[in-house]
């Protein structure tokens, strides 16, 4: 008797030992300062930014094309067309450098050109992809990134830097893009490790083309570095939010932001639904009401944001399916798209051969002035940012968010491949970025949600490679800088990287497959 309850307490010592290990071992790991974190990344890619932003001396200065701070101030002032009064300051603050470039080009060709003749091509330098109407000018681009614009201008008046702000809105990028990691994470909707969130998160800032197209301000870039800042955080509120109409609705309106930055965003509309219903798919009482009424929700800003654009160019052009894009063609374009937008238009199939080249296998580095440097039209994806390589790989895990995410990623970048125009001109290839969230995402399932070491050595060798690019095209701002970011000095940084991290790996794993 005595014995059988000896035992009995052994039984019930046990399982009271056992029953705090067993809760240790299921309770949630703490979360990581997310907050902390974003901002410590957004600050490390702050540095090299506002450094070439800066002429690597803090000195911030408008770029030669600053259109959306010019459009901002019309804004400012009730109209839609720049005003004339600060678009003649703008002229006599980059007619100089143009005449010194034009001047440049003719004495290297042997070419001469009269006073008057120079003044002119200056004037149309100025206008470069302006929608000319009458004796007014518009910006064609949606007007996201001119109202991001609109609170610098009224701080800072129309000189404001559209570097510094294009710099800043750069670097936030690169801490939301680990947030957005995070919370996919969280979401459950894919594992993706800490270490793998920090090394995606970096690969955006420096191994892609958001690098270079963060440093420079211009009116092209701006809007692709505003409408990222958008599409990061529609993702943000898609994946960390709770399950909710109104979650949905911050989406929708944050997504409606994003394509009022860029238009071409509307085609990654279907990863949101998808992931609405991934969520939600596990609820029993009233599924599809509750699954309609929060696609509902999603959609109504979308719409809205929509009509917004439609009425912007109507309010502008006369038409709501007039954007400006072929007014500026036949304007202030490239005389070199003219031919072919009469043609072809803006989406055509016979743009496609031009574009897989330059987006896929363009491998040519052509020497400039002595130096050598990106092909201005782009070069190959998988050459700039060799991580794209696990886009090869998503099959690995094959479940409804890999479906999502390339309903998100591959209708934006097939139009990409059938518009008129490659990027000219750039480093890599700048459209891209449109894509850019989606396709890391698809990244990580390729890399199975951790970071290895074949992994490490391509973002290595990403940044490697975005760091020249970034640094040749940017010769102009930081000068002799750019001879400390020349292929050999580069190549010899990222192999000792690389090795460093292989000793790494081999006495240990730091990034263990998630379980």
């Amino acid at each position: 008797m005595s014995e059988t309850v000896n035992n009995d307490q052994c039984v019930s010592d046990a399982a009271a030992g056992a029953a705090p290990t067993a809760a240790k071992a299921l309770r949630p790991r703490p979360r990581p300062k997310i907050a902390r974190r974003a901002a410590l990344l957004g600050l490390i890619a702050a540095v090299p930014y506002l450094a070439v932003a800066g002429r690597m001396q803090c000195a911030y200065e408008p770029s030669a094309y600053p259109y959306h701070v010019l459009a901002a101030d019309a804004l400012i002032h009730g109209q839609l067309h720049l005003r004339d009064e600060t678009f003649r300051d703008h002229v006599r603050r980059v007619a100089p450098q143009f005449r010194q470039s034009i001047e440049a080009q003719l004495r290297a060709r042997g070419s001469t050109l009269d006073a008057n003749t120079i003044q002119e091509v200056v004037y149309l330098k100025a206008v470069h992809d302006l929608a000319v109407v009458g004796n007014r000018l518009y910006t064609y681009w949606p007007p996201l990134a001119s109202v991001v614009m609109v609170p610098w201008v009224l701080l800072f008046g129309p000189d404001v830097s559209d570097r510094l702000v294009n710099a800043l809105f750069g670097a936030a990028n690169v801490g939301l893009a680990y947030w957005m990691f995070r919370s996919v994470d969280r979401s459950g909707l894919r594992r993706i490790s800490e270490p793998c969130g920090v090394a995606l998160a970096v690969l955006l800032g420096f191994g892609t083309v958001h690098f270079f197209l963060s440093c420079g301000g211009r009116i092209w870039f701006a809007a692709q570095i505003a409408t990222t800042t958008a599409l990061l955080l529609s993702i943000i509120a898609l994946t960390a939010g709770p399950n909710s109409a109104r979650t949905y609705a911050l989406c929708g309106a944050l997504f409606g932001a994003a394509i009022l930055g860029r238009n071409t965003v509307l085609l990654a509309g279907l990863f949101y639904p998808i992931v609405i219903w991934l969520r939600h798919r596990n609820e029993r009482a009233d599924r599809l009401r509750r699954f309609a009424i929060r696609v509902a929700a999603f959609g109504l800003p979308v719409i809205l944001a929509g009509v917004l654009n439609l009425a912007y160019n109507y309010a502008r052009f006369g038409s709501i399916f007039e954007t400006g894009q072929g007014i500026a063609v036949h304007t202030g374009g490239a005389p070199r798209f003219v031919e072919d937008y009469d043609r072809y238009g803006t989406f055509n199939l016979v743009y496609l051969p031009t574009n897989l080249k330059y987006y896929l296998w363009n491998w040519r580095f052509p020497v400039e002035n002595g130096r050598r440097m990106g092909d201005l039209e782009g070069n190959s994806m998988f050459l700039i940012t060799p991580p794209l390589l696990y886009l090869f790989l998503v099959w690995r895990r094959w479940d409804g968010f890999t479906v999502a995410l390339l309903c998100g990623a591959m209708p934006v970048v097939a139009a990409l491949l059938l518009f008129r125009a490659t990027g000219f001109s750039q480093f890599g290839n700048r459209y891209l970025l449109d894509a850019m969230p989606f396709l890391l995402l698809l990244v990580a399932t390729g890399m199975k949600g951790r970071l290895s070491f074949p992994a490490f050595a391509l973002i290595v060798a990403a940044i490697a490679m975005n760091t020249f690019g970034t640094a040749a095209f940017y010769r102009g701002l930081i000068g002799s800088w750019a001879d400390w970011f020349t292929p050999l000095p580069l190549a010899v940084a990222a192999a000792f990287a690389i090795l460093v991290g292989a000793a790494i790996w081999i006495r240990r794993d730091p990034d263990p497959l998630p379980t």
